[in-house]
């Protein structure tokens, strides 16, 4: 790793920075194009694939139910074909919930909320508050530690809509926009 000493060299690093930052962009853009112009083929060979799977499928259930008597009898639920098997599956009831904090708010109402499942967390937020006060406080408490704050360096590249973030020695690209 070359030592940067001078504003010049720091400049020219934030310079070189920026352009591989667009470089890995604009490689990105380029592979998601790409695939999107496979999806698109791809599909214009699927779709009609999928159309007709649909049209059998539907045909052999049409088929399984008008004729279940003699295909399966009373105890049996699968078909042998030739080719295959067809055939019924019991499928369990469920719960369909399209607005989990309307449909909280709704079972509350309707003086349900026996129907309302609740869940405990760590509360990290109050371990903070309360560690900082008490140092020792979580001694010998397995599977909970504080981890010490600290700085991270940053690299805003003005040729760049990213943020370069080093973290204990390991750069991250942020895909935030720039400000």
């Amino acid at each position: 790793m070359k030592n940067i000493t001078t504003v010049n060299a720091a400049n020219d690093a934030v310079r070189s920075v920026g352009e591989i930052v667009n470089a890995i962009s604009t490689a990105e853009a380029k592979a998601a194009e790409r695939i999107a112009e496979i999806k698109a083929k791809a599909n214009d060979v699927t779709a009609p694939l999928e159309a007709e799977l649909k049209r059998l499928a539907l045909a052999l259930q049409g088929y399984g139910v008008d004729n279940r008597a003699t295909l399966m009898g009373d105890e049996v639920r699968t078909a042998k074909l030739a080719q295959g098997d067809i055939g019924f599956r019991k499928r369990p009831p469920s719960v369909d919930v399209s607005n989990n904090d309307k449909a909280v708010e709704a079972l509350k109402k309707a003086g349900l909320a026996g129907l309302i499942r609740t869940y405990e967390e760590v509360n990290k937020e109050l371990i903070l508050g309360e560690v900082k006060a008490t140092p020792n406080l979580l001694k010998g408490v397995k599977f909970v530690k504080v981890e010490p704050g600290g700085e991270t360096f940053f690299i805003k590249p003005a040729s760049a809509e990213v943020t370069v973030t080093v973290i204990e020695e390991k750069a991250a690209i942020e895909k935030n926009k720039k400000k």
